[in-house]
């Protein structure tokens, strides 16, 4: 094996074709873990609702920190992440 630590590629930040506008709607509840996750300034009040509007792989790395907020962040958009996310907790629900 040739390869030395110069040819293993230690660029693990995405490139912006890979990040996808994404924007949530976040309970007060859990408004401490959001902002340490996403950023206070990537979240504001909108209405009554507090609402982050972000660049995330959609992936399922995403799905699943979504997930692990319970019911207090939901997905406004895109409808591709929120069918996603409803997938996922479909089955976890049915225990598949």
């Amino acid at each position: 094996n040739d390869s030395t630590r110069r040819d293993i590629d230690l660029n693990f930040s995405r490139n912006a074709e890979e990040l996808t506008e994404v924007t949530l709607e976040i309970e007060k509840s859990s408004l401490a873990d959001a902002e340490e996750w996403i950023g206070v300034d990537n979240i504001e009040p909108c209405g009554g609702a507090l609402v982050a509007r972000v660049f995330l792989p959609d992936d399922n790395s995403l799905v699943n920190k979504i997930l692990s907020y319970g019911g207090a962040v939901k997905v406004v958009s895109p409808p591709g992440l929120k069918q996603k996310v409803k997938a996922a907790a479909k089955k976890i629900a049915e225990g598949i």
